[in-house]
């Protein structure tokens, strides 16, 4: 039995060495001014809005979640 847990465990090990990588390139975080960045209040939200900076390099990703 402790064969087969220290197996597993081994196993599970490498699984988790090779499945993680630090060679994955994502775009920089860019500053956003505070002065262009203005939130308005919804009735259970928050309306977020900024410009964008002219040197933007991302990709967008919008949430929606209703209960």
């Amino acid at each position: 039995m402790k064969k087969i847990l220290l197996g597993l465990c081994v196993i599970l090990g490498l699984i988790n060495m090779i499945g993680c990588s630090s060679d994955e390139k994502y775009p920089m975080p860019t500053s956003i001014d505070q002065n262009s960045l203005s939130a308005e209040a919804k009735a259970g939200a928050i309306k977020l809005k900024w410009t964008v900076p002219a040197d933007s390099n991302y990709y967008v990703k919008s949430d929606l979640y209703i209960t």
